[in-house]
């Protein structure tokens, strides 16, 4: 390789490189309403070794939250991994559901809940896990988010036992189960004729599938 081919090269790297951190750092994006990082995370120092840093010179980051953003489809498509998972009375509950439900007890949750019950608690949940190799994962997942996403409360319940459900997992946050993600209407399961409520918290309730 001639020193023609390689500078070359290191310019188009180099123009590669700077692209990825203008969009990284600097492109407004098309919506002022997404942005990822919070105030108090936004970088104003540059750390150099152990107590020393110098500043960022002002305009090289943006330092207002209201237009960081990076890739504004991020927030949409990412918000179950990126913000808040599960709530601290979700794993509280955890506690409860060792000491009162079977070990073979399954549980309708969103995925990200159900991730926090198999791994504290040991019992199956709808969704979540290794889905490669659950049978009916897709059919499972679909309707799981109907579970979540109908107003309909018989409805939910009949989704709930054709997936041999024993208990269902209602929290006061966000939903993510699978093909819906929401705010998730958990009045349906108020309804005492199929959801027994068994325990609850400021941040969850959990239901006994009648």
């Amino acid at each position: 390789m001639n020193s023609i081919e390689y500078f070359s090269k290191v310019i188009i790297v180099i123009i590669f490189l700077s692209a990825i951190i203008f969009v990284s750092y600097g492109w407004k994006g098309v919506s002022q309403d997404n942005y990822l990082v919070p105030t108090d995370l936004i970088p104003t120092q540059v750390p150099i070794y152990s107590g020393f840093s110098i500043p960022i010179p002002t305009g090289m980051v943006p330092i207002d939250p209201d237009t960081y953003v990076f890739f504004p489809e991020v927030p949409t498509y990412s918000g179950c991994w990126m913000g808040v998972q599960v709530l601290p009375g979700e794993l509280e509950a955890c506690d409860w559901i060792n000491s009162n439900t079977n070990e073979s007890a399954k549980f309708v949750d969103d995925i990200p809940g159900a991730e926090l019950v198999m791994g504290m608690t040991c019992r199956v949940s709808t969704v979540g896990g290794d889905w490669a190799n659950a049978p009916h994962a897709v059919p499972d997942m679909y309707n799981n988010s109907e579970i979540y996403s109908t107003t309909d409360p018989q409805r939910a319940h009949y989704l709930a036992v054709s997936m041999n459900a024993s208990y269902l997992v209602a929290p006061k946050r966000t939903v993510w189960a699978g093909s819906y993600n929401g705010p998730g209407d958990n009045s349906v399961f108020t309804n005492t004729t199929y959801f027994d409520p068994v325990y609850w918290n400021d941040d969850v309730t959990i239901y006994k599938v009648v």
